[in-house]
């Protein structure tokens, strides 16, 4: 097995959009250099899986379920502690009383917009029969 570690920028250099964009930039980027300059090692067949922990874990799942049809060479995504429903979270929030210094509503763009970036709403809304990889959370 080989490991390629991908970040993607934060709040509040950026918003869900922009680490969407570096998730898939970053995947598309490995994929297509399997076999070649850094990644010479690794055979240009190789299957591709995506890990993430946390909000790495949120991020991979929403990049995975909308764009799916980009990145149908990834087999399969690890989830690890991930913000799955963002307005459950919210709540987790503010019963510990941290929701104020918590990047979770701006980076979403607004509260209003929670649904549309929460993972497990956005598996109703994929096509059915579209190839979307296996999700272990």
């Amino acid at each position: 097995f080989h490991c390629v570690m991908i970040g993607y920028r934060t709040y509040p250099t950026t918003d869900i959009r922009g680490q969407l964009d570096d998730v898939e930039k970053a995947l598309t980027f490995v994929h297509e250099n399997l076999g070649e300059n850094e990644f010479s090692d690794i055979a240009s067949d190789s299957p591709v899986y995506l890990v993430g922990h946390s909000s790495g874990a949120h991020v991979a799942s929403h990049v995975l379920l909308e764009r799916h049809d980009k990145l149908k060479f990834v087999q399969g995504l690890v989830g690890l502690s991930g913000v799955y429903h963002i307005g459950e979270h919210l709540e987790f929030e503010k019963e510990k009383n941290v929701h104020d210094y918590s990047p979770l509503t701006p980076v979403n763009r607004g509260e209003e917009n929670f649904d549309v970036h929460s993972p497990s709403l956005l598996v109703d809304k994929v096509p059915h029969g579209a190839q979307v990889p296996k999700f272990l959370l």
